[in-house]
């Protein structure tokens, strides 16, 4: 399709918090994208003002608000509720356990569930293709801080971050440009101390 505007733009990805319904690229969210010359719209044409609003977005990418308790994510749950259900998962006793070791033992196993790679807060992974990737990374850093700095204090938070930076910079699945000085990734680093100001994120 010819481009009606003129416009010889990179890839522009306009989101409009809407998986895409028509023609789109892998992984966007929008259903408007700017391909070379190409322009590719879909059903969600008119949300954004039509080509008012394509002329708005070509070329810039909007600023995400700071992620914070009370921030949506793709499922349509607030990162709080996500936070405060994992927070009370990980305090209840499964009905087996019958001393204060192994009760400990059941907190770490399941704090280790949710703040591990792949875990329920690395929304970076878990959402992959429904938002922009440097939000849910910093949304999930957030949550992070929220859940473990109310479970074990600020300090555990920083130390498991820092920890988690160290190592994947030694095993190469970051690089130094993403790193902040104190060891956390620079995500970490601008959104972990965040959550841990939240922690536990109270209604």
């Amino acid at each position: 399709m010819a481009d009606p505007l003129g416009l010889n733009e990179s890839i522009v990805v306009v989101g409009v918090r809407k998986k895409c319904e028509g023609i789109c690229f892998e992984g966007a969210l929008s259903d408007i994208a700017f391909a070379g010359p190409s322009l590719i719209w879909g059903p969600h044409f008119e949300d954004i003002g039509g080509f008012d609003g394509i002329l708005h977005k070509a070329g810039q990418k909007d600023e995400q608000a700071e992620p914070d308790c009370d921030s949506e994510l793709p499922s349509g749950e607030t990162i709080g509720e996500v936070v405060r259900t994992a927070i009370e998962d990980t305090l209840t006793a499964p009905p087996d356990v019958n001393s204060n070791t192994e009760l400990a033992a059941s907190i770490a196993s399941k704090m280790a569930f949710y703040t591990f790679p792949k875990g329920p807060l690395d929304f970076k992974n878990s959402y992959k293709g429904e938002a922009d990737p440097a939000w849910l990374a910093a949304a999930g850093n957030f949550a992070y801080g929220a859940y473990v700095s109310a479970l074990g204090g600020p300090g555990v938070s920083n130390f498991g971050a820092k920890l988690y930076g160290v190592v994947s910079s030694l095993l190469g699945l970051k690089s130094q440009q993403f790193m902040a000085p104190n060891g956390m990734s620079k995500s970490g680093a601008a959104n972990v101390p965040r959550g841990n100001e939240n922690a536990g994120c109270p209604r």
